[in-house]
Parts: C-alpha cells; sequence; structure tokens
C-alpha cells in the first residue's frame, strides 16, 4: 500500500475563492480571461455568434465551457451563503449579542432537524456504532 503524498507547504496563505477573482479559460480556440461569471457571459455570447452563422456543433462547444464555468459561479454563490449562515449562527450564540431576547431553543432543535444531511444522520449513525449507544 503506497504512503499518502504530502502536500508541499510553500508559506503561502490560502485565499479564499472569490466571485471577483481573476481566472484563464482555455477555449477550443481562444483564451479567455476575467471572472467566472464574466467567461460564463463571454462563452454564452460566442456560442449565439456561431449559431447564428450556421455552426451548432461550435455553439454547443461554446455552451458547454459556459455551463462549467457557471458551475463555479454556483459553487461560490453556495460557499458564500453557507458562509453568511454560519456568521449568523455564530452571532446568534454569542452571549453578549443585544439582539437575543429571548431562548428559542425548541424553535431551534426543529429547525436544526429539518436542515440536517443524510450524510450527518449517517455519520452520527456510524459514530453510535462504534461506540457502542
Amino acid at each position: 500500500m503506497p504512503l499518502p503524498l504530502k502536500k508541499k507547504n510553500r508559506n503561502r496563505s490560502r485565499r479564499p475563492f472569490s466571485s471577483s477573482r481573476l481566472l484563464e479559460s482555455n477555449g477550443p480556440d481562444i483564451k479567455i480571461k476575467g471572472s467566472a461569471l464574466q467567461i460564463v457571459e463571454k462563452y454564452i455570447s460566442l456560442s449565439r455568434e456561431y449559431q447564428s452563422s450556421g455552426d451548432p456543433i461550435t455553439a454547443e462547444s461554446y455552451l458547454q465551457y459556459a455551463e462549467h464555468y457557471q458551475r463555479i459561479v454556483d459553487a461560490n454563490d453556495f460557499k458564500i451563503q453557507q458562509n453568511q449562515i454560519a456568521e449568523n449562527n455564530r452571532n446568534q450564540n454569542n452571549p453578549l449579542n443585544p439582539e437575543i431576547v429571548k431562548d428559542n431553543s425548541s424553535e431551534k432543535v426543529s429547525k436544526d432537524a429539518d436542515n440536517t444531511e443524510p450524510n450527518q444522520i449517517v455519520h452520527a449513525i456510524q459514530e453510535d456504532h462504534i461506540i457502542g449507544k
């Protein structure tokens, strides 16, 4: 069994992915630079141009590139939403937060139960099984 490879730490700070981060796309015959959203828009416009000029295959190719970068935009938006939710939860659980007026612990339990991911449930079941509960 081979040993796991270690990643080299070059003392670089890890930059979180942001929507304004500049990317470079090497398409089939064009190189596009810009944010993920700008790249999506450019590929869609190129697709329209090729579709109107009678080249549906190249148009579809550009749409596939646009779809790839749209997934990046969507993943980034999802991360931003998750970070905002986590920040809101941290602020609500802060005892020094003046906005907290009453305890909604019963409401919180029901909301958390609805938002539990299936893999979290399986993980909890596996922990119970390992611990022997």
